[in-house]
């Protein structure tokens, strides 16, 4: 199971700072020493620190999106505007400034980059099960937690498919922008914080085909 579950890991960024890389590094720990006790009941309760990394690799998505395209990321508000203190969430610097859209509906900002309805319905199905099952006082114990693991990694493989074209044009000027004997691994480690790239941002397309020796 931890296997399996540390692939969530490839969906955050590869740079991120000091303070978000102890936050994940928490959940991460959490979870292990939860998932390896014998008892299934404990088992099921690292669901709570795993739930919160996928919520985490959700908020990083959405903060992509605000940065590749603010102005229809501000247009997804107009009907549901955030209140005059929370309004940091309309150009968000940060991943925690996304923390403030509920879980359910953030998925909607996916739609920005054309997330099919039936995954964005799986994916609210997601956080259904989370407050009816194991992060709510509802007396319930979640059976087969393997199961919501997997189910949480293949909607990211789906948001992540959504990035595909946006990656290569990255890839484009990147290939544009390099000198021809700068080293190539320099010149991407540079660039990693500000453009929030992931692991799983490198296994596909023209970001694995030309950078991904990076991380080999």
């Amino acid at each position: 199971m931890i296997e399996e579950a540390s692939r969530v890991l490839d969906f955050l960024p590869l740079r991120k700072s000091e303070a978000e890389e102890e936050y994940v590094t928490y959940l991460w720990k959490s979870f292990e020493i939860l998932a390896e006790k014998k008892e299934s009941s404990v088992q099921s309760f690292s669901l709570t620190a795993f739930h919160l990394l996928f919520m985490l690799a959700v908020q990083y998505r959405v903060l992509r999106i605000s940065t590749d395209n603010p102005s229809d990321y501000k247009k997804a508000f107009t009907l549901n505007k955030p209140r005059k203190e929370n309004k940091h969430v309309l150009s968000p610097t940060l991943v925690t400034d996304l923390s403030l859209i509920p879980e359910s509906p953030i998925f909607h900002m996916f739609e920005l980059v054309d997330l099919e309805d039936v995954i964005l319905n799986d994916c609210k199905k997601i956080i259904k099960r989370r407050n009816t099952e194991f992060m709510h006082a509802g007396g319930n114990i979640p059976a087969e937690p393997e199961l919501h693991i997997d189910n949480c990694l293949q909607k990211l493989d789906s948001i992540q498919e959504r990035f595909l074209e946006q990656n290569n044009k990255i890839a484009e000027g990147w290939l544009s922008e390099l000198e021809e004997f700068e080293e190539i691994c320099e010149f991407v480690e540079k660039r990693l914080y500000e453009s929030r790239l992931t692991p799983a941002d490198f296994q596909s397309g023209l970001l694995k085909d030309s950078f991904s020796t990076c991380f080999e």
